[in-house]
């Protein structure tokens, strides 16, 4: 629901645009309108004007076939026009008076009382309970607990670098996350690096950060996980944001602190 106004903005911005080059170059065409008559199964063009309450018909020949073209572009501007106007007046009034609906945005506008609304709320949307993830307390996670060296400002233990410059900047900004909690798809279990919810859109987020792409093992493993991501609807940076370590091993905070800016922080 969160893409139907940025699909609705997008096309009236476009047909905007549309709407000034025809209104230019239609004013750069001929008056009249164009008519034909046909006299033994040929057809005879005539453009047609009005002056003076008079109407007159000029015969076209077959020399002048670019003034026939002309006026057939003509016409063809002026009813784009029409619908460009009547479209942009419509998706205004849309964009102006259309509320998303989000059981996390009817949540927020209740009274405490009413914190947290049933699970069943949630159920007929592709909305996360931001609630109720915020609240929860992270899973218990021993997997690789020894390989864990790199420990973030607030003490959580992560296995790379780049996974310790990602959490950081998270619990930086305050943005709940969970780290290494299992996901099932189909019949395969996985725990990405990170989980995130994207405000905006209140939908769960899975990050990965490829760390190892020189290890031979892990760089086979990464088409597959990806690919696992695909089939069941985590697209790359549409629900799933996937960065990597440069073959010398850099890995740029900046573009982590892009990233959270895009997808995570709310607006003032």
């Amino acid at each position: 629901m969160y893409d139907i106004l940025l699909r609705v903005s997008a096309d009236r911005d476009f047909q905007q645009k549309l709407l000034e080059q025809y209104e230019e170059r239609l004013r750069t065409l001929p008056e009249g309108v164009l008519c034909y008559k046909e006299k033994g199964g040929k057809r005879y063009y005539y453009k047609q004007e009005f002056k003076d309450g008079i109407r007159r018909q000029i015969y076209i020949p077959k020399a002048c076939q670019d003034q026939i073209e002309d006026l057939k572009l003509k016409r063809f501007l002026e009813e784009s026009i029409k619908r460009f106007r009547k479209n942009i007046q419509a998706e205004d009034k849309l964009l102006k008076a259309y509320r998303e609906y989000d059981p996390n945005l009817i949540q927020d506008a209740l009274p405490k009382a009413y914190i947290p609304l049933p699970k069943g709320c949630f159920f007929d949307t592709d909305k996360t309970d931001r609630y109720r993830w915020e609240q929860s307390r992270p899973e218990s996670n021993q997997r690789y607990e020894l390989e864990k060296i790199h420990i973030t400002p607030k003490g959580l233990r992560v296995q790379s670098k780049g996974e310790l410059i990602i959490a950081s900047a998270l619990e930086a900004k305050n943005i709940p996350f969970r780290y290494n909690e299992k996901l099932t798809l189909g019949n395969h279990t996985i725990h990405p690096d990170f989980k995130v919810i994207d405000k905006r859109r209140n939908m769960l987020m899975c990050w990965e950060h490829f760390g190892m792409m020189e290890d031979k093992g892990y760089f086979e493993m990464v088409p597959w996980k990806l690919k696992l991501y695909q089939e069941h609807g985590y697209f790359i940076f549409d629900r799933l944001i996937v960065t990597a370590d440069a073959p010398n091993g850099a890995f740029d905070a900046r573009i982590v602190d892009n990233i959270i800016r895009l997808f995570f922080e709310t607006e003032a």
